[in-house]
């Protein structure tokens, strides 16, 4: 920018060189659009190889032409696509899981997309968390059917998630910002009743061991109420030492309310218990008492209060919580360990439904002296019931929070686990895993086909639907569906729509001629599959003169390819050409440049062992002239491209747009032209800004020209860039028009190879 020199001496001022440089666009970016079984309907998936395409989409299919094109796009050279899947009537699986207190339904999980793998997806919840009290862990688990066997697919684990609709860690959120396989909703029974019959929150502590009266260097702690704070409050005013718990309770209380810090202090016994007393119950599931280390002479630490000390802390969104699945016990923080009987016996019993899958009787024989030890006999207890019985050798004893939770080692996720006590005994109720005291969930949560027990609930079974009608394909603009889903999408070049080749002559042509119009707005070249019933020269010939439209966009090749298909013992199948065509387009993008046509003897078709009709030379003469390209097969080369024209390619037509590799290396021009010269909207519009157009667009063109894009040997004879007063008037300036002219000579390709053969007749040397 100007230097505005205020003091004597030697100023640098560094002006603009005025190069913007332009790059080229990508030339073979495909997206297909159809039937798979699997994946988002109408939502646009970026892949860029076949296992992409068939961790979103679900791979080969016998209802999908799909699949196949995708798969011929990747073997023939292709890099890069979008996938658009139509479906008709397709549904995503899903459950709801319930609070175990009252069996209220609290969260809604469904498949990511439609589709019945989703009924394969099975969710574990536990309470293992790093506040054990307030959040929960969700794990979801995909299986995928191998024969008869299922086996483990994708797996995410989700941890410390909270019900708090206001928390970072929200499940909704996180849940739907972070996973491929669900998506997550508060179910709607979470009212505004619910909201504020929610507990207010709390933190506490044990504070057993301690020693009155306490020191005045443990006199302060840091408290957050409900997202407010912190303070940082006495628990007993200089020189008055609390001298027993009780006496705590009542100076903590005194110091809190002269701070004007809204918590109520309670005990039970020796444990100390900070309420949150804000009244508020709309905002009730934000409740919460967080205890954090003082700055200076700290107590916390001494009381054991806050999660950083070993405490308790829970928020009032903790009664928002979807069950644990499995069986979840009471509450052992009171429990003395020393007092379990050794000698009483507890039966246990995993049940699907009426039938009981496993079962056995189990002593703890062994003292225990922590509630992890107390897991962890439990568990080998339960195993050694049986070692070949899967729901009892393989079943897992957890210590979640202050309970202990049990699950199976079952494959059935309805199944439930039950603990009895056996005769007078008592020591199920004591570990509180007895039928009174614990809640017996399922062992996962199954999406689509769970059965409603415990806290499972509203099971919804996903559905694959049917191939899509033309309507469906079709969509609409306003809300970009079918076709017009590619409105999310940046930039792709060609189009592919095999599902066409299978409709009745009505609902193809009403497909092609909306995807040729949308793809002549997007500046993108559709490659038409003809119908499986023309399958013959006169067939074809019928349905390109009558009833195909015209257009420089799109190409049209016939007859259809003979591949190997491996879900029909691999024996050959007929399948549409476009996706083999878009693959070769795109390896010869890479090998030669958008600017050579993509047929000829180089142009071989990978993956094909046969063509559905053998066009001889006068055969394939007759659809030349039409525009129709044909696919050929010779000795040597064996099956290759054989045509290079637009469907504005029958020589009765004379257009300037008759070969395809003119139409799309203008379309390249066009679109890199568009997207390189976005910097001159709202430049002052004059000579600068003009040379600057001309020296950028004309930097690009050369670059295209010693390429080998353009006919002509010098710059001159291969293309120009005008942007002038010629060009641009003081009439288009007082409008606000710019106006650029570029002009290309471009490469057209040989179709016709004429030797020409003379005899020469004998001469007499002089």
């Amino acid at each position: 920018m100007p230097v505005t020199p205020t003091y004597p001496g030697v100023y640098i001022e560094e002006i603009p060189s005025g190069v913007r440089t332009i790059t080229g666009v990508s030339t073979s970016v495909t997206a297909f659009i159809g039937f798979t079984p699997k994946g988002p309907v109408d939502k646009p998936v970026h892949i860029f190889n076949f296992g992409d395409y068939t961790r979103n989409f679900g791979g080969l299919s016998r209802d999908s032409e799909l699949g196949y094109a995708v798969q011929m796009f990747f073997m023939n050279g292709g890099s890069e696509a979008w996938v658009v899947r139509e479906a008709s009537g397709a549904t995503r699986s899903a459950i709801t899981l319930s609070r175990a207190s009252d069996g209220k339904r609290m969260l809604t999980l469904a498949a990511s997309s439609e589709g019945n793998w989703g009924n394969y997806l099975k969710v574990d919840v536990d309470y293992a968390t790093t506040n054990p009290d307030s959040t929960f862990n969700l794990t979801v688990t995909e299986y995928v059917p191998k024969g008869t066997e299922l086996e483990i697919g994708r797996k995410e684990v989700f941890q410390n998630l909270s019900m708090d609709s206001k928390s970072a860690q929200y499940a909704p959120n996180v849940i739907n910002s972070g996973s491929q396989l669900l998506s997550a909703v508060r179910h709607a029974a979470v009212d505004t009743p619910t909201l504020s019959a929610l507990s207010q929150g709390w933190s506490q502590s044990d504070t057993a061991g301690v020693v009155y009266p306490l020191a005045e260097t443990t006199r302060f702690v840091s408290v957050v109420v409900d997202g407010s704070g912190p303070f940082e409050v006495a628990l007993f005013p200089s020189g008055s030492p609390a001298t027993s718990l009780a006496d705590l309770v009542t100076k903590f209380q005194a110091q809190l309310n002269a701070a004007g810090v809204p918590v109520t202090v309670s005990s039970v016994g020796t444990v100390l218990t900070l309420t949150s007393n804000t009244g508020s119950t709309a905002a009730r599931e934000q409740s919460s008492v967080r205890v954090f280390n003082a700055s200076k002479n700290d107590a916390a630490k001494l009381l054991k209060l806050g999660l950083g000390n070993r405490g308790r802390e829970g928020g009032g969104a903790a009664g928002l919580r979807p069950a644990v699945t499995g069986t979840l016990g009471a509450d052992l923080s009171d429990l003395d360990l020393t007092t379990l009987s050794l000698t009483e016996e507890v039966q246990v019993d995993v049940v699907d439904g009426a039938t009981n899958i496993g079962t056995g009787k189990f002593k703890l024989t062994d003292a225990v002296s922590s509630l992890s030890a107390l897991a962890a006999k439990v568990q080998e207890k339960i195993r050694a019931i049986s070692s070949t019985n899967p729901a009892l050798s393989q079943a897992i004893v957890q210590v979640n929070g202050n309970s202990l939770r049990v699950v199976s080692g079952t494959e059935t996720t309805d199944a439930t686990v039950t603990f009895t006590d056996v005769g007078a005994g008592s020591l199920a109720a004591d570990i509180g895993i007895d039928g009174a005291s614990a809640f017996e969930n399922v062992q996962r949560y199954s999406l689509g086909t769970g059965v409603n027990l415990a806290a499972q609930v509203d099971a919804a079974a996903g559905d694959n639907g049917t191939p899509p009608s033309a309507t469906e394909i079709i969509g609409n603009l306003d809300d970009k569906k079918g076709i017009y889903a590619l409105e999310d999408v940046d930039i792709f070049n060609l189009l592919c729509i095999p599902l066409v080749a299978d409709m009745d002559d009505t609902s193809a042509l009403s497909v092609i001629s909306t995807a040729q119009a949308y793809c002549r707005a997007r500046r993108a070249f559709y490659i038409v599959d003809p119908p499986r019933s023309r399958n013959s020269l006169a067939q074809i010939q019928d349905w390109n003169t009558n009833q195909l439209t015209p257009d420089k966009n799109s190409a049209l090749y016939f007859p259809f390819v003979m591949a190997p298909d491996p879900l029909d013992n691999f024996r050959l199948n007929a399948f549409p050409p476009s996706g083999i065509l878009a693959g070769l387009y795109a390896r010869t993008d890479s090998n030669r440049g958008v600017w050579k046509a993509p047929a000829g003897t180089e142009a071989t078709l990978a993956n094909v062992q046969g063509l559905a009709y053998n066009l001889t030379d006068p055969e394939c003469g007759a659809l030349n002239k039409l525009g129709i390209n044909c696919l050929r097969q010779f000795p040597v080369y064996g099956r290759v491209a054989w045509g290079a024209r637009t469907l504005e390619g029958n020589d009765q037509q004379g257009s300037e747009w008759k070969y395809i590799p003119v139409r799309r290396l203008a379309l390249y021009i066009e679109e890199s032209l568009f997207r390189g010269t976005q910097w001159v909207v709202f430049e002052p519009n004059d000579e600068p800004l003009w040379s600057q157009i001309r020296l950028n667009l004309g930097a690009f063109m050369h670059t295209l020209f010693r390429q080998g894009a353009f006919q002509g040997s010098t710059p001159r004879d291969a293309y120009f860039v005008k942007c002038d007063k010629e060009t641009t008037t003081q009439d288009d300036i007082n409008r606000g028009v710019v106006n650029i002219l570029v002009g290309f000579a471009p490469l057209k390709p040989a179709e016709f190879v004429i030797i020409q053969i003379q005899q020469i007749a004998g001469q007499i040397q002089a």
